[in-house]
């Protein structure tokens, strides 16, 4: 009996050897760090969820699967690891590396595409020749640097997910970047007002120390295809100063209130752009430059999608298809081809009772972008959105969808409906724009 304390430090003692011999050593598999996170030493735990987290996006196909392991311990620690670095994943730029000379513009736009990931697509226009060299720059630097180049300027199909790029000799000089966002100013615009009715019969001036003078900063906000945007809150200004080094942050009203226009977003419908504007103090006569510009705003952002409701069959009729997670349901109305474009009339319900949400009509815009519909193949028709709305309500829409074939591709019979279900993240960004002309 008096060995035990002794066998359980000597047990310890080993783990600890474990656990730092591996300092130096080639990585373990995947799979045997993840088996330790269910060993009975904390240490070696801990020491087996640092070196998944390290691995990161490598290590997450392995974490995901198990997500089902029957052990509740590495159950708990792979679920909290697989959401840490899918977010640390989400937000980190994509990085390429880029060397053609002397090659045609499309072809170095096909090597921005096969290098990112992303759907990019040159829309024609002159085919010079350039020459591209950069080594583990951002996907915003590269693609700039392309654009410069190429005399291109970005475009954005929310529907389809693609990035086009068209020629037009144009440049926006003032951006900033934040991980995989990219902040482009967009304008200054400046308004004075001055009232010149129902004034005051006792002869005070009615635009005395009114805060009627305004001067609106316009930018948008860009994000890589792989984070798509779905809300942008009103953005707000930290710190702003003229080339003076007086501040152009909006003043306090009577209310003691921060006088800023707000932008509330665009109702959780998936887009990769989205133009903002916060409201600055009327700036100096002498002043000409905004030295800088800083602020942050808070981004709802698309992480991933889920099946909820799945129509194998399109049954018309009066039989709903429930969804797995989302509280919704789907009654198919009617269906009808040609030339196999499908336009499909259906019911969408979300059963919510009461509170704001059961009142928000927003729910409707991101609809269309849920809906997707297969053939027997497996491929995607693509989604041509709403033809006609019939009747909605804050919890229920009824709707025609039309769906065609992608890019002429030969699809077979549709097979199968699905509506996903959206997963998000928070995000909070901040941004400093320098050195910016004033009105």
């Amino acid at each position: 009996m008096r060995r035990i304390p002794g066998m359980i430090v000597l047990f310890g003692i080993l783990s600890l050897f474990v656990v730092e011999a591996r300092s130096g050593d080639t990585p373990p598999p995947v799979e045997t760090l993840i088996a330790e996170l269910g060993h009975k030493n904390y240490r070696v735990r801990q020491a087996a969820g640092r070196a998944l987290e390290d691995r990161g996006e490598e290590a997450l196909p392995s974490l995901r699967q198990a997500l089902t392991s029957n052990d509740e311990e590495i159950r708990r620690r792979v679920e909290v690891l697989t959401q840490k670095i899918e977010r640390a994943v989400l937000l980190n730029p994509k990085r390429v590396t880029i060397q053609m000379k002397n090659q045609l513009i499309d072809e170095v736009v096909k090597e921005l595409a096969r290098q990112s990931g992303y759907k990019l697509q040159y829309q024609g226009g002159q085919q010079r020749r350039v020459t591209v060299e950069m080594d583990k720059v951002t996907y915003w630097q590269a693609l700039e640097k392309i654009c410069t180049v190429g005399g291109l300027s970005p475009g954005f199909d929310d529907q389809q997910g693609l990035v086009y790029l068209y020629q037009q000799n144009t440049i926006s000089p003032y951006t900033f970047h934040n991980g995989p966002f990219r902040f482009v100013a967009t304008n200054f615009n400046y308004n004075r007002y001055i009232n010149l009715s129902n004034l005051p019969s006792n002869g005070a001036n009615p635009n005395q120390n009114q805060n009627d003078n305004s001067l609106n900063f316009g930018f948008m906000i860009q994000s890589e295809p792989k984070v798509p945007l779905l809300s942008v809150s009103a953005p707000r200004l930290t710190k702003a100063e003229d080339e003076n080094g007086i501040s152009l942050l909006p003043r306090h009203d009577d209310n003691n209130q921060f006088n800023v226009h707000y932008n509330e977003g665009n109702g959780l419908y998936r887009n990769f752009q989205h133009s903002t504007n916060a409201q600055m103090a009327k700036p100096a006569k002498e002043a000409t430059r905004a030295k800088f510009v800083r602020g942050k705003v808070q981004v709802t952002l698309l992480a991933g999608t889920k099946p909820d409701v799945v129509i194998e069959k399109l049954t018309v009729g009066k039989k709903k298809f429930k969804g797995s997670g989302s509280g919704a349901d789907i009654e198919i109305e009617d269906v009808a081809e040609a030339n196999k474009v499908y336009t499909i009339t259906m019911i969408i319900r979300r059963h919510i009772k009461d509170g704001a949400e059961a009142q928000d009509y927003n729910w409707i815009n991101g609809v269309q972008q849920k809906l997707e519909l297969y053939d027997d193949k497996g491929k995607k028709f693509q989604s041509q959105g709403v033809t006609n709305f019939i009747n909605n309500s804050p919890t229920s829409i009824h709707a025609t969808y039309q769906f065609a074939p992608a890019n002429d591709t030969k699809m077979g019979p549709v097979a199968k409906l699905v509506m996903n279900q959206w997963l998000t993240i928070s995000h909070e960004l901040e941004f400093e724009f320098k050195d910016l002309p004033l009105p």
